[in-house]
């Protein structure tokens, strides 16, 4: 795992956050055979595959100071593999084996406003996630 943030002044009130991070994941599917219903077995087609994912994510924010408010925009992606249950138990008579299921990618746009004032504090704040294992894709921008 190799990870790495930075932040940088943009101007006299603004300020740029970014970091990535790079994950190395590897597994071997050691499943001999896989059950496919009540008492039935068939020979695993990924028995003894190993596979070998680089999985990147990273962000980038901007923040902008206005006296007691910060209001921030910013992006983000992370990437992660299948965890145990998603590659064993997704198998069925359509799909024998899931050890070949893809990771998961989610990216994440954010805005808001981060308020502090004496007592009284706030944040709101809207955001939209879109993620590539439900397929749901971010909206479009387009050009007026």
């Amino acid at each position: 795992r190799r990870r790495e943030e930075r932040s940088e002044r943009s101007g006299a009130k603004g300020r740029v956050v970014a970091g990535a991070r790079g994950d190395r994941w590897t597994g071997t599917d050691e499943r001999k055979t896989i059950a496919i219903g009540m008492g039935s077995a068939m020979v695993n087609p990924t028995a003894g595959l190993t596979r070998h994912e680089t999985l990147v994510s990273g962000f980038a924010r901007y923040e902008h100071e206005m006296g007691p408010a910060t209001l921030y925009a910013g992006v983000g992606h992370a990437e992660r593999a299948p965890d145990y249950w998603e590659l064993v138990s997704k198998e069925s008579a359509a799909s024998i084996s899931a050890f070949n299921a893809r990771p998961e990618g989610t990216t994440q746009l954010d805005a808001g406003l981060l308020y502090r004032l004496g007592p009284v504090s706030g944040s709101p704040s809207i955001c939209t996630t879109c993620s590539s294992l439900t397929n749901t894709r971010c909206p479009q921008p387009t050009a007026q």
